[in-house]
């Protein structure tokens, strides 16, 4: 299993990171990605990665800091974003929930990084909460070719989860598929083929049902695994499998893994 999108780079994880990567390993999850919200948590997980030979990052700017972004924030991003364990620019995109920034900002912030993911031929990790129409909006505009990325932690219904799509998008759910009010997500997920999906934690948000109340952790992917399971009728080793391919393909992970 890969968890594509954890945060072992928070503080959260300060105190025994060695026990949740060895957790992890044991339960079967081969990678993990380290995704940046702002240039210091960016920077740990660069640092994290060259520390951890299981470990990748990706590096951005999230929506809920559009507004704290420096020049001297972008060139220390584009410099980031070429050290060697980084395969994915994220998480970016738009939160209309929280409303952290103006909305004309974070669209703003969107584009920019959306533009150097052309620049460096990276796949983009998106984060949208209740502003699908225009993130979607966004990346038709400046689509490009070979304009790739996952809409993370996705909650939209069907006809969203098909425009992502149809951009060359994936999708990753987590803990949120194994709640029981999950009803219409597991529907969703239902519907779509597996072939465009990846897991993620989220880690240490979203925990799974079973362990809800705690931290999150990759290892507790086996949860997620275990619903995926039941959704598609298939086993939880063949699960892992084809969600591990798409995530590799997605990542180029199988060209990197040779990286320290």
């Amino acid at each position: 299993m890969i968890d594509t999108h954890a945060h072992l780079n928070l503080p959260d994880f300060q105190s025994d990171l060695d026990a949740v990567i060895e957790r992890a390993r044991v339960a079967g999850v081969k990678f993990i990605i380290n995704v940046g919200i702002d240039i210091p948590s960016s920077q740990k997980a660069i640092a994290l990665a060259a520390q951890y030979k299981s470990l990748f990052a990706s590096v951005g700017v999230h929506p809920h800091d559009a507004q704290k972004v420096s020049e001297a924030d972008w060139i220390t991003l584009e410099k980031l974003l070429q050290e060697p364990k980084v395969v994915a620019l994220g998480e970016i995109g738009l939160d209309y929930y929280k409303n952290y920034a103006p909305h004309d900002i974070q669209q703003v912030i969107f584009r920019k990084q959306l533009a150097l993911a052309q620049k460096y031929d990276k796949p983009v990790i998106i984060h949208c909460r209740e502003a699908h129409k225009d993130c979607l909006e966004i990346l038709n505009e400046v689509k490009w070719s070979g304009m790739r990325g996952v809409a993370h932690c996705f909650s939209g219904d069907l006809e969203v989860a098909r425009q992502y799509i149809e951009l060359g998008f994936l999708l990753s759910v987590g803990g949120p598929v194994t709640y029981p009010n999950a009803v219409k997500l597991r529907e969703v997920v239902q519907q779509i083929d597996i072939k465009y999906l990846m897991l993620e934690t989220d880690c240490p948000y979203l925990t799974p049902q079973p362990k809800r109340g705690q931290r999150n952790e990759p290892a507790y992917l086996t949860y997620c695994v275990e619903q995926w399971s039941k959704i598609y009728r298939l086993s939880p080793e063949e699960i892992g499998r084809i969600t591990t391919a798409n995530a590799l393909k997605l990542f180029k992970l199988e060209v990197n893994t040779t990286n320290p």
